[in-house]
């Protein structure tokens, strides 16, 4: 099995949005949301910098590590519930701050049903929740089962939730656990270029559709993609007879693709 893939020091936003264009067909604007986290957590000199973040066909999910590895919580149970889907491409983020007006880290790839699984059976049970209200601005916490069955009353009182922070019996104990599957995720990672992974990571689409070298005449090299609007100008392709044949059968995912196949 080939090794997994990891940018350093990149442009963050940059890299998922190239890889969301091209594994995300539909829900694109999930990303928006993604972006306002990271960069709010960039910004932010206490915020948690570890994040997890998928790309699905349906949407993207981002986020911080920490809660996914809180067993009994949103993140951890919705980042565990796509286990059944092949289509899935997941990362790790350790974000540097802002560098040059960008959000700026380091991204590993992971193996996703691996991954799910590591998290169903490692999870620490959260038993209380730490609430941030923005107005007025002060903090509550509240026993987890407590929280859970009053919580509409609670929001009633309080009012709008600024930030919410769920707690472990043993946070030492979670925090070497973050630490250490980083860690380990990172050194087993080789050294990519986030160009050459959407390449390869197209390879794989076509393959997967039954394409091979055969089925693409091109008409411009792959070195022309361009920067157009908020997107890409990827070079164009036309289809040969085996491709047509393909398409009768399927619906040629070519046609959807946003990038060159490279033969």
């Amino acid at each position: 099995m080939k090794p997994y893939s990891k940018f350093e020091d990149v442009d963050v936003i940059g890299a998922l949005r190239k890889i969301m264009l091209h594994n995300t067909q539909n829900y694109q604007t999930d990303f928006e949301y993604d972006i306002r986290m990271l960069t709010g957590a960039a910004q932010s000199g206490t915020a948690n910098r570890s994040f997890l973040w998928m790309s699905r066909d349906n949407g993207t999910w981002c986020f911080p590590a920490r809660d996914v590895y809180i067993g009994n919580t949103p993140s951890n149970h919705t980042w565990s519930y796509y286990s059944y889907l092949d289509s899935v491409k997941a990362f790790w983020i350790e974000l540097d701050g802002i560098i040059n007006g960008v959000v700026n880290g380091n991204i590993t790839e992971i193996d996703y049903q691996k991954h799910a699984e590591d998290v169903k059976h490692n999870s620490h049970r959260a038993n209380s929740v730490e609430i941030v209200f923005s107005n007025p601005s002060h903090v509550r916490t509240f026993d987890l089962l407590d929280y859970n069955e009053v919580q509409q009353s609670i929001l009633a009182r309080y009012g709008a939730v600024e930030k919410m922070e769920y707690m472990v019996d043993n946070e030492s104990a979670l925090d070497h656990m973050l630490d250490t599957t980083r860690d380990s995720l990172f050194r087993n990672a080789k050294p990519d270029n986030i160009d050459s992974y959407v390449i390869e990571m197209e390879r794989e689409h076509f393959h997967y559709y039954g394409y091979t070298k055969g089925d693409m005449a091109f008409t411009a090299p792959v070195a022309r993609i361009m920067p157009c609007g908020k997107g890409f100008r990827f070079s164009r392709f036309t289809m040969t007879d085996r491709q047509h044949r393909l398409r009768g059968r399927k619906k040629s995912q070519a046609m959807f693709t946003q990038a060159a196949f490279l033969a």
